[in-house]
């Protein structure tokens, strides 16, 4: 028997994968640390004003819901549920952004609460908060 000599063709894994790993490497490092830079560019000295940004949202998405909202009458198909965890979300960016929304972002902890308990009670309590908040927002 006669063994047949190695394939020239076939491609190399020395060198030319290891510079190729390396290039991507450096690329993917690159990449991150322009990211890093325009989030840095774009919220350097601007902490307050997002805060106030997140806090005015969260009031706009909670003007448009019915007031009578209860857990009883949301379905996962219903655009209000994600509204809600939405303003949620909200509430607490600005809470944590600004201590001056500390009560709204801790309204909007009650407000998630109330949705994974499917406390009617509390969500009603948790969204009056939000409100009254809003009110002193405008």
């Amino acid at each position: 028997m006669s063994q047949q000599p190695p394939d020239s063709g076939a491609p190399s894994s020395g060198p030319r994968r290891r510079s190729r790993r390396l290039f991507v490497a450096v690329a993917v490092a690159a990449v991150l640390v322009a990211a890093a830079v325009v989030v840095v560019v774009l919220t350097w000295g601007d902490e307050d004003g997002q805060a106030d940004r997140d806090a005015s949202a969260a009031c706009d998405v909670l003007e448009g819901l019915p007031s009578d909202i209860t857990t009883k009458k949301l379905d996962l198909d219903e655009p209000e549920l994600y509204e809600l965890q939405g303003i949620g979300s909200l509430a607490q960016a600005a809470g944590k952004a600004d201590a001056a929304y500390e009560k709204m972002g801790q309204a909007g902890q009650d407000l998630f609460a109330s949705l994974t308990r499917l406390d009617s009670d509390l969500l009603g309590d948790s969204l009056d908060d939000l409100r009254s908040e809003c009110e002193d927002i405008d």
